[in-house]
């Protein structure tokens, strides 16, 4: 046999047969996976409404107190000015209070002399005891109350040997403060009446009776006569 000639042009594809009606073959293993595609763009849709609040929750437990050091004290601030003065009204004078007045009477004769029995002396000075209780008697000035009564002489007679009474008047009329004199040999005599609560009202008039018991005998010097008046 000869050499086998060149292989002859292709000739046109004839047309395409019927498809064959065979039974399906099984399915073939799963291909691998393939590599991940690209990140899509991110999506641009409208915002959603808020939702509802939560329930709040439980307060939590109060935590431990600081310990920190107290802070210096800052400077004192400057003071603040003088706030303006009040306008108010004074309020009205109260009533005046009673004149006060408290203190003694006082009064002095020089003599009373033998034959005098009974002489008077006022809230003055005078060279001798007074007939009447109207010719010795002074003004009280004002109201109080008369509570004792002191009495001095400075002596009796010579013989220094005497006594007598004196008596508070008061408008005339004696009172229930008196007390006796009596003189030992100097002649010298006192006597006094304290507690006493005499009601004397200003205008009355006052002055002391003196009785001398030992008359016609004696005379007596130098009386003074004081009497506390309280208001």
């Amino acid at each position: 046999t000869g050499s086998t000639g060149p292989t002859g042009a292709t000739g046109a594809t004839g047309a395409t047969g019927a498809t064959g009606v065979g039974a399906t073959g099984s399915t073939g293993p799963t291909g691998a996976t393939g590599a991940t595609g690209a990140t899509g763009a991110t999506g641009v849709g409208a915002t959603g409404s808020t939702g509802p609040t939560g329930a709040t929750g439980a307060t939590g437990a109060t935590g431990a107190t600081g310990v920190g050091a107290t802070g210096s004290t800052g400077p004192t601030g400057a003071t603040g000015a003088t706030g303006a003065t009040g306008a108010g009204a004074t309020g009205a004078t109260g009533a005046s209070g009673p004149a006060g007045f408290g203190g003694f009477l006082n009064g002095y004769a020089a003599l009373m002399a033998q034959g005098t029995t009974t002489g008077f002396i006022g809230p003055s000075g005078q060279t001798n005891v007074l007939a009447t209780d109207s010719d010795a008697a002074g003004v009280i000035p004002e109201a109080g109350t008369l509570t004792s009564l002191y009495v001095t002489s400075d002596s009796f007679d010579s013989t220094g040997d005497g006594s007598a009474t004196a008596t508070v008047f008061v408008d005339g009329t004696a009172t229930s403060l008196t007390c006796s004199l009596s003189s030992g040999t100097t002649g010298d005599a006192t006597c006094q009446a304290t507690g006493a609560s005499i009601s004397v009202a200003a205008g009355d008039t006052v002055s002391v009776e003196i009785v001398n018991s030992t008359e016609p005998s004696t005379y007596i010097r130098d009386i003074r006569w004081s009497s506390g008046l309280s208001s």
